[in-house]
């Protein structure tokens, strides 16, 4: 079963992957609804690197 891979800060597709064929996944896709999973893009890691002082080795300098 493919999943889509969504960043969770602003909802862009980053990509796809195989996942488990639940029950709930097989549900949803008869239906026609995406199964998704989350993840955050590198656009979005960078603005909330940033904003949180976490670009000098992973460290928080706030």
């Amino acid at each position: 079963m493919v999943y889509e891979i969504r960043c969770s800060w602003c909802g862009k597709l980053i990509g796809t992957k195989e996942g488990q064929e639940t029950e709930f996944a097989v549900a949803m896709k008869k239906e026609g609804i995406p199964i998704v999973s989350h993840s955050i893009c590198s656009e979005c890691k960078d603005a909330v690197s940033n904003e949180y002082g976490l670009n000098q080795g992973g460290k928080n300098n706030g």
